[in-house]
């Protein structure tokens, strides 16, 4: 074959391999982009979403500082529910500064106004000192929403972003974390500040400052691990729920809270999601956001969701854990773990599971309560009230179908003993929790079912 030929032949196939190379980078800038407009449309849903329940939580505490007792039970449970809100969307925002103090005072608002609430179902007025914690926490709400809408007008003007995208010759995956440049993370840092200055509302609940300093009893025998660990063990975490094709975009360091744990945003060509690891033992603690692809089995019913979730906590080192609630909405099942030992169910010590029924993967996981509460009790000490008085105090309608040994949780940092006693009455199924401690009635809630979901209220 002649030089010139050789020549020729080489030249076609370098063509080629240009095309295709060529070719491939169009299609890795287009996968890049995708992925960076469904992070930048995630952030700013939430960060609106923030913004709304700011102002919710303006007007009703405006209200509940002035209204009778009648009228601040309702507004008051409108205050919980924003509040909560505001730190679930305020959560999701990919801050670079630590925005904890935030955190604990929208979850601090929605418990205090939870306590409020219960005591006026116990047929308790608020008090004045209860009054003037609303006026003050209106106020530091005004401040607090000033601010914020001058953060809002950064964003819709467009000049603000959540979502920092790299150069194209550079990975292809964006990093998740709001520029300082702009405005927006310093601005929620200033807030953050702000807000630390504020006084902790004074109260009882699972958010009261007391409550804060508890530290991750499931975790204390564990050691630390390193950030490369915690990154290795992220990566089997996405394998062993079935998202092997998920990558890790960006990883946090892990962050001073009640369960410390290094933060990684993971993802396909089509949706992201976070997922934390413990510092303390590298368990997974939580995983949560959009997924895609599809699981060995899909088109799942509910049987074979709880039977899938089951499997995955035995593989994740869960070998003790029963199901306690199921609620399905729009083809998703979340699932309420608890541990049972000894003939004992340890409701604190809980683990939820989300599964998304069509494409037969798991969609949510929260392990954050387990690893708070789980640890060896002691109720020893004290004598057991009789069991069969506990049951005779429940009325001769209420038709006994079972009873048990249950710990519970007073909302308040402390557990009780209780027996779990499951009947009937007027055709409906209720579980009531005796304290074997005295015998005091310490929760009586619903068993509701509907279709496959069934969960206690």
């Amino acid at each position: 074959m002649s030089k010139k030929r050789w020549i020729g032949i080489l030249s076609i196939c370098f063509s080629i391999a240009l095309f295709v190379s060529l070719l491939w980078g169009y299609g890795e800038r287009q996968q890049k982009q995708v992925l960076y407009n469904q992070l930048e449309y995630q952030y700013q849903r939430a960060f609106y979403n923030y913004v709304g329940n700011l102002e919710n939580l303006k007007l009703l505490t405006g209200k509940a500082r002035l209204s009778g007792n009648l009228q601040s039970a309702i507004l008051l449970g409108e205050i919980q529910a924003e509040a909560s809100a505001a730190a679930t969307n305020l959560a999701v925002l990919p801050m670079k500064d630590d925005l904890s103090r935030s955190l604990v005072y929208y979850n601090q608002l929605s418990d205090y106004a939870l306590s409020l609430s219960n005591s006026l179902s116990r047929g308790e007025s608020i008090s004045a000192n209860d009054r003037a914690t609303l006026a003050d926490v209106y106020h530091q709400l005004q401040g607090i929403y000033d601010n914020t809408m001058q953060l809002q007008e950064a964003v819709a003007v467009g000049g603000a972003k959540f979502v920092n995208l790299k150069s194209w010759t550079s990975s292809i995956w964006p990093t998740a974390q709001a520029q300082t440049t702009t405005g927006i993370g310093s601005g929620f840092a200033d807030i953050n500040r702000t807000i630390n200055g504020y006084q902790q509302l004074d109260y009882e609940g699972k958010y009261a400052s007391s409550m804060l300093t508890m530290t991750a009893k499931g975790l204390a025998n564990y050691d630390k691990i390193s950030a490369k660990e915690a990154e290795s063990a992220a990566n089997q975490y996405l394998k062993l729920c079935g998202l092997e094709n998920y990558e890790i975009i960006s990883a946090g360091e892990a962050a001073s809270a009640q369960i410390p744990v290094y933060t990684f945003a993971c993802g396909d060509s089509n949706n992201s999601i976070n997922l934390a690891v413990s510092e303390s033992g590298g368990k997974l603690v939580s995983l949560f956001g959009e997924i895609s692809g599809s699981g060995k089995q899909q088109n799942m019913d509910v049987k074979s969701a709880e039977a899938y979730a089951g499997s995955l906590l035995k593989d994740l080192g869960y070998t003790d854990m029963v199901l306690s609630s199921v609620q399905t909405n729009d083809r998703q099942a979340v699932m309420k773990f608890v541990r049972k030992a000894d003939d004992t169910t340890y409701y604190p010590d809980s683990i939820n599971v989300r599964v998304d029924l069509d494409k037969g993967l798991i969609s949510g996981f929260d392990a954050s309560q387990y690893w708070l509460n789980c640890c060896e009790r002691d109720f020893s000490g004290k004598e057991m009230y009789d069991q069969q008085a506990a049951i005779g105090g429940l009325g001769k309608d209420f038709t006994v179908s079972g009873s048990s040994l249950a710990v519970i949780s007073d909302g308040a940092g402390s557990e009780n003993l209780c027996y779990e006693i499951r009947g009937k009455y007027d055709g409906e199924e209720y579980w009531d929790y005796i304290n074997t401690d005295g015998g005091k009635d310490e929760c009586l809630l619903l068993n509701s079912v509907s279709g496959d979901s069934y969960y206690q209220r």
